[in-house]
């Protein structure tokens, strides 16, 4: 029934840096709340055969998300919204400047090698909660609450925090048998597989962000680049709406980029459908991402090709 509690869980039953058996390690040798301490809490925690949470990390399935796949299956995402967060550097960067500030704390037992790190974050990436959502600190795991699969339209469950516990609540009517989903927002899939490892059918969502790099890239000037104003709109975002269409096209000859050949080259940028084998799980959730991409990109490019004919035909 809608409003009926699902289940309960106690917050001592939540993995957190305060309530992790190494709490007063992390929270005193780890300087940086957040993520840095759960990534510490999380990795410790794994490491130690007699954990509290051993049973829990034993049975949650394997987690892949594209920061841990390897360069070939990255390469693949080459042209996608994601790819520059999943390529080698900027993940490198940011496990080196995670190790040194890990180091800041003079405690041996704070080191680890890129593997328990990624794996860590991975693991965070897909089954944490915010506590609070508007204190992005506060993350922490929820045992049994992870179990729930995500659904953009089909959401029937919600987390809400209370004093000595968490509870899962319905927030519609739901008949036996049928599945209970949460939801991790409102994500195109693009950003589902790199933070949990997933793509959905039919995503509503959907959409293709643009960045300053993209425009570098494609040879904009200085003066084109200050023009689209990126300072105050990171990033651009292009959904499969007419509406979207016709703001994005007003932008790019306000700052004098002609929007007739940056589509093309954006299109040009992703891997051939040829160049992936679809048996693989990975390929065939990275070549969905590309797929939905260039279909939204397609759609605009055929809008200002309709939209600039209908213009010379009226003039």
């Amino acid at each position: 029934t809608k409003g009926e509690i699902l289940f309960k869980i106690p917050r001592r039953l939540i993995l957190s840096p305060k309530t992790s058996s190494y709490s007063v390690k992390v929270l005193k040798g780890i300087r940086r709340r957040g993520w840095d301490q759960l990534i510490w809490a999380v990795i410790l925690e794994q490491r130690d055969n007699n954990s509290f949470w051993k049973p829990y990390f034993d049975m949650i399935p394997e987690v892949s998300t594209p920061l841990s796949w390897d360069l070939m299956e990255q390469e693949l995402l080459h042209g996608t919204s994601i790819f520059p967060q999943v390529s080698t550097d900027p993940t490198r960067s940011i496990f080196e400047d995670f190790i040194k500030e890990s180091i800041k704390s003079g405690e041996e037992i704070f080191s680890c090698d890129d593997f328990e790190f990624h794996y860590a974050g991975a693991l965070i990436s897909a089954y944490s909660f915010l506590e609070d959502p508007d204190d992005t600190t506060k993350v922490v795991i929820v045992p049994l609450a992870d179990m729930l699969n995500h659904s953009s339209s089909q959401n029937n469950a919600r987390l809400f925090y209370r004093t000595t516990c968490l509870q899962m609540v319905a927030m519609n009517d739901i008949k036996k048998g049928e599945q209970i989903f949460n939801t991790f927002g409102k994500l195109p899939n693009s950003q589902l597989l790199l933070k949990y490892g997933f793509v959905e059918t039919d995503n509503k969502y959907n959409c293709v962000y643009l960045d300053r790099d993209d425009f570098e890239e494609f040879g904009c000037r200085q003066k084109e680049l200050k023009r689209l104003d990126f300072l105050d709109y990171l990033p651009m975002k292009l959904t499969a709406n007419e509406r979207s269409f016709a703001k994005f096209i007003k932008r790019m000859r306000e700052a004098g980029v002609d929007a007739c050949k940056f589509l093309p080259f954006l299109l040009s940028r992703y891997h051939n459908p040829e160049n992936f084998n679809v048996g693989r799980k990975r390929e065939r959730m990275a070549l969905q991402v590309i797929e939905e991409e260039k279909a939204i990109i397609n759609a605009c490019l055929k809008y200002l090709i309709n939209r600039s004919e209908s213009q010379s035909t009226n003039g």
